[in-house]
């Protein structure tokens, strides 16, 4: 669609990792999945085509998002 933007998230299907408050970003002070493991990783995101996460580590400018209202579809 003309004019629409993708984000888009690369996933590393072959690497494990521990989940923890550590390694996922958030502003929560806890984890609900602290220990859990899974069978993949990020790695990398991009927003409107530009690399903003790589390596676990923001890249992009601080306060570039924008949130989006959304309206129910009736």
């Amino acid at each position: 669609m003309p004019g629409a933007d993708a984000d888009i998230t690369v996933i590393n299907p072959n690497a494990q990792e521990v989940l923890s408050k550590k390694n996922l970003k958030s502003a929560c002070d806890y984890c609900t999945y602290e220990g859990m493991k899974v069978q993949c990783a990020i790695d990398s995101v991009f927003s409107r085509g530009e690399l903003i996460v790589k390596n676990n580590e923001f890249l992009g400018e601080k306060g570039r998002g924008q949130f989006i209202f959304r309206k129910p579809p009736f």
